[in-house]
């Protein structure tokens, strides 16, 4: 009998420990840097000063295709767009984060011939038309973005892998746009600069509402970061991301963000 008080009395106050409350607290602010990259599957816009006639370049007509413009140009076309942001991020309560930030984004888009070359008309005079032998032409662009998002955390307590969903929308304006030209002959690049200010440029604005789901991973009242997944939806029609390419409808995002606390306000919750 004495022996087992002996033991309760031991083992006690490592019960009692082990039910004693706990509070964890982490500030509501952050800062946030984003890293990511967009992926769409874009229609391309076959320029004017393009020549159409597909016999020009195919003697056979089983070149013909309908993945193709005119038997030489690609139909559809891939676009990516990498970016890198800082976006300030607080909590409402234990479930709701709102977060608005700025946005620097890339984008590098080729449109080249699948033979040799296409035709680029340069100038047309009454009877007259001179056309060049392009294999290729690029364009980089550039821009700033003002993303606005809602987070919300099903489970109520921070842990060390959290689990969130988010809603958001993008507004990008175009910063800068550098178009380059590839001829097939060397002494064509005289026309260099007729060809890239034929080219235009893309939609100065762009807008997009996307959905994404991922994990916070450490707790947060220390530095810590998240992965997630994102569905961008196109907001605006007949836009261009690029001049020759027609914006799509939907896309596929990949996000990783490091988050660094900060501020006084603080949320705080109780465990076990």
């Amino acid at each position: 009998m004495k022996r087992g008080l002996l033991l309760v009395l031991l083992f006690l106050p490592l019960l009692v420990l082990a039910q004693e409350e706990k509070i964890h607290e982490f500030p509501r602010l952050r800062w946030g840097i984003d890293v990511g990259t967009d992926m769409f599957d874009g229609k391309t816009v076959k320029n004017p000063n393009i020549r159409e006639s597909q016999s020009y370049y195919y003697d056979y007509p089983f070149y013909i295709d309908d993945r193709f413009y005119g038997g030489f140009l690609f139909n559809s076309y891939n676009y990516t767009r990498y970016y890198i942001g800082i976006k300030p991020e607080y909590s409402l309560n234990h479930r709701v984060t709102v977060a608005a930030g700025l946005r620097f984004s890339f984008n590098k888009s080729e449109l080249n011939s699948d033979q040799k070359y296409f035709l680029w008309k340069v100038s047309e005079e009454n009877l007259t038309t001179n056309y060049v032998q392009v294999s290729g032409v690029n364009q980089n662009n550039f821009y700033f973005g003002v993303p606005l998002e809602v987070k919300f955390f099903p489970a109520q307590s921070d842990m060390l892998v959290r689990q969130y969903f988010k809603m958001g929308m993008l507004f990008n304006f175009l910063a800068a746009s550098q178009n380059s030209v590839s001829f097939i002959d060397e002494n064509m690049k005289k026309y260099g600069d007729i060809v890239s200010k034929q080219m235009g440029k893309p939609s100065f604005f762009t807008g997009y509402l996307y959905f994404g789901i991922g994990f916070n991973i450490a707790r947060m009242n220390h530095p810590f970061g998240s992965i997630e997944i994102q569905a961008p939806v196109r907001v605006f029609n007949n836009k261009k991301l690029a001049s020759f390419i027609q914006e799509p409808a939907e896309g596929f995002g990949l996000q990783a963000t490091f988050y660094i606390p900060t501020g006084k306000k603080k949320l705080s919750y109780t465990y076990y």
